[in-house]
């Protein structure tokens, strides 16, 4: 887990971003008040995303990190 956790954080830098492992496999990765929950398994990220006082609100399954980057990239800009 610590290979995938570092290498979003090299993704998402600090301090721009605030990326944490809350529990095995699940990493959550902040700007501001948006945010997002990333589940982490051998070959696959399940994201799930939320915006403020909605909760988490889509889901959706990435195979690579380099689609989760993207993902997550166009989401954060999604929310400003």
């Amino acid at each position: 887990m610590n290979d995938i956790l570092e290498s979003i954080k090299k993704l998402f830098p600090f301090p721009h971003y605030q990326v944490e492992e809350v529990y095995d496999d699940v990493i959550i990765i902040t700007k501001g008040e948006p945010c997002v929950m990333i589940i982490t398994t051998p070959n696959m990220y399940m994201v799930l995303t939320r915006k403020p006082h909605y909760g988490y609100n889509d889901v959706h399954m990435l195979h690579d990190i380099h689609a989760l980057q993207v993902y997550v990239d166009t989401y954060f800009t999604s929310c400003v």
